[in-house]
């Protein structure tokens, strides 16, 4: 079952059926409009900033304490951020106030299959169908609920079923094709397969559906065809690298053999990394340093998604924690994402607002959206708190120069960083502002130290020859 728009499409159904909206223009419409709290947990969810979306539907709770919605939009957030006791509390909340409210049984019933409570989580996707026939996403959760407990022929009735709803549901073609594999018939499980890539490609569970079964059916050069785009798609597919190994070594291949086996061991490693941490977080989903750990990890195999994940869970927690602030605008940051760094380090500095990091960042990034005022002021703000750090320095002349205005300020602001630290990258900037001032033998100067203490540097190298070029007289 997905957690992503699937469950973010519901919620715009359920705002129509609350909002007394009776079209879906009008359902869309309402999901579009973020005046509201509620609507504004929507457009967060369902752009995956889940801390925020989290702070919204709270605020919609304490403004309407009777309406079924926030405790549905808590539910679902909870769910997708892993915390299953919150979002069972709070979808029953909602259920408490709406017992015929079919999105919320079937969201509990995702979760209580995830904890592999099959009974219950059968008796809730039932009610979510017995509300709403042609709920195709309740069909499919009973299909799985059936599936993982190897009740085959139900899981396919299930499956068939709610392919007779919507014939382009691609996940009930993706599952039955599971569902024939798991029951030997390798044939109808490469068809149902591929009618899923025929609505999604480049689905990764299709195609390794079909690689598994190439495998199985000892077709060996298409199974490796297939697990190769498998793990082109999805690097940090286990499973994927796993079976590609065995492909390879099956077709005689040792040497990609290895190499696939080599990413599949450095994932299963990351893993183990993980797991005391994990099993932390099973006790507690609240504990803040177990979720740092996790997501110092995923920074250092750089999987950036992963530990974004991780972050939102930890603002959802405590959206003022400071580490998961500083994270997120690093990544942001190093991803040259500049609109989102500037709203995570305005963050941090509310957070932080002494903080001289906190401040350069958010300098940094209002400079690169063009916001150049706040920028100015979040570079004065590091200045003030920090006189003797030179980056604070460097950096405004930087921005200065970069617009072209107030450039003896900038002559100052440079001098001054280079006198605290005379770094090659503060010399250039120094050597830049003397170019733009006109000031040709200085600039030229400065551009040599820089050289001098980076010799190696190419960028340093060819500005110092292209100003060697330049006549005098014949600065900007």
């Amino acid at each position: 079952m997905s957690i992503g728009r699937t469950h973010a499409a519901a919620l715009v159904v359920a705002l129509a059926v609350w909002g007394g909206l009776t079209t879906w223009a009008g359902a869309q419409a309402a999901a579009r409009e973020t005046s509201t709290p509620l609507a504004r947990g929507l457009a967060m969810y369902e752009s995956g900033r889940m801390a925020e979306a989290l702070i919204a539907f709270r605020e919609a709770a304490d403004g309407d304490t009777a309406s079924p919605m926030p405790d549905f939009g808590v539910g679902i957030v909870c769910a997708a951020l892993g915390w299953l006791d919150r979002a069972e509390d709070a979808l029953e909340g909602a259920l408490s106030k709406r017992p015929a409210f079919p999105e919320a049984h079937d969201e509990l019933g995702d979760i209580l299959l995830r904890r592999r409570e099959f009974r219950d989580a059968e008796s809730h996707y039932r009610t979510a169908i017995a509300l709403r026939p042609d709920y195709v996403e309740a069909h499919l959760g009973l299909g799985l609920t059936f599936a993982t407990q190897r009740m085959f022929p139900e899981a396919r009735h299930a499956y068939e079923l709610a392919l007779a709803l919507d014939p382009s549901t691609s996940t009930a073609h993706r599952s039955l094709g599971e569902v024939h594999a798991w029951e030997g018939d390798l044939a109808a499980a490469i068809s149902a397969y591929e009618r899923a890539l025929a609505l999604e490609p480049g689905s990764v569970p299709a195609l390794y559906g079909i690689g598994l079964v190439k495998l199985r059916q000892r077709v060996t050069d298409e199974a490796i065809e297939t697990l190769e785009r498998v793990v082109a798609l999805d690097p940090q597919h286990k499973s994927g690298w796993h079976n590609l190994a065995k492909a390879y070594a099956a077709s005689g291949r040792p040497e990609l053999a290895e190499s696939a086996m080599a990413e599949f061991e450095a994932l299963h490693e990351l893993d183990e990394r993980l797991k005391p941490h994990l099993r932390t977080l099973e006790a507690d989903p609240t504990d803040l340093p177990a979720r740092y750990a996790i997501t110092k990890e995923y920074l250092r195999a750089e999987r950036m998604p992963d530990a974004i994940r991780e972050l939102d869970r930890m603002l959802a927690i405590d959206p003022m924690f400071a580490p998961a602030l500083d994270a997120r605008v690093r990544i942001h940051l190093s991803l040259e994402e500049w609109s989102e760094a500037h709203v995570w380090a305005a963050r941090l500095t509310r957070a932080r607002p002494d903080n001289v990091m906190a401040f350069l960042y958010l300098g940094m990034s209002a400079g690169a959206v063009g916001a150049v005022d706040e920028a100015v002021g979040a570079y004065r703000r590091a200045i003030q708190l920090k006189p003797d750090e030179p980056t604070g320095y460097n950096n405004l002349a930087w921005l200065f120069y970069q617009n072209r205005m107030r450039l003896d300020e900038a002559e100052t602001l440079a001098e001054r960083a280079v006198g605290i630290e005379p770094k090659p990258a503060y010399l250039d900037t120094l050597s830049r502002v003397y170019e733009a001032q006109g000031r040709l033998a200085q600039a030229l100067a400065a551009a040599a130290r820089a050289l001098a203490a980076d010799p190696n540097n190419p960028a340093y190298r060819a500005r110092h020859e292209a100003l060697h070029t330049i006549e005098p007289g014949d600065g900007p």
